[in-house]
């Protein structure tokens, strides 16, 4: 595997390994944050809202083109993509291991290796009966 493979699937994993879907305060989390989409649990439904705003008391946005007006009193939840600073540092602790590793071996395993005949058969079936 290339170090260019590596870095790119690094890459990847870090873009979704920083944040998570995960319970919010929305009257703090939305006006810091500007989330394009936050799911908000009432009583008696969950509803995905986009582009949501705290205007007073309540949250407004949309939610399939149409508006919605949900009073913050009204919700029990708001679940929102947020930052995870618990798999920013996995992340980075894996990210300097594999570096680490790559660094002291010269690479990963490529999983094919060459055997060179010394003379001596070595069959599986000596191995399995314990004569090597």
């Amino acid at each position: 595997m290339s170090l260019a493979r590596v870095a790119v699937g690094g890459f990847l994993f870090g873009a979704a390994a920083c944040t998570a879907v995960q319970q919010v305060r929305p009257a703090e989390f939305i006006p810091l944050h500007s989330p394009d989409l936050v799911w908000v649990a009432t009583s008696d439904s969950v509803r995905s809202v986009t582009r949501p705003v705290i205007d007073g008391d309540t949250l407004r946005g949309s939610d399939l083109g149409e508006a919605v007006a949900i009073p913050l009193k009204n919700i029990r939840s708001v679940r929102a993509k947020a930052p995870a600073p618990d798999r920013t540092t996995l992340l980075v602790a894996a990210v300097v291991a594999a570096g680490l590793y790559v660094s002291k071996r010269g690479g990963f395993p490529s999983g094919s290796y060459s055997y060179v005949p010394d003379g001596d058969c070595h069959c599986v079936g000596d191995v399995v009966a314990g004569r090597e």
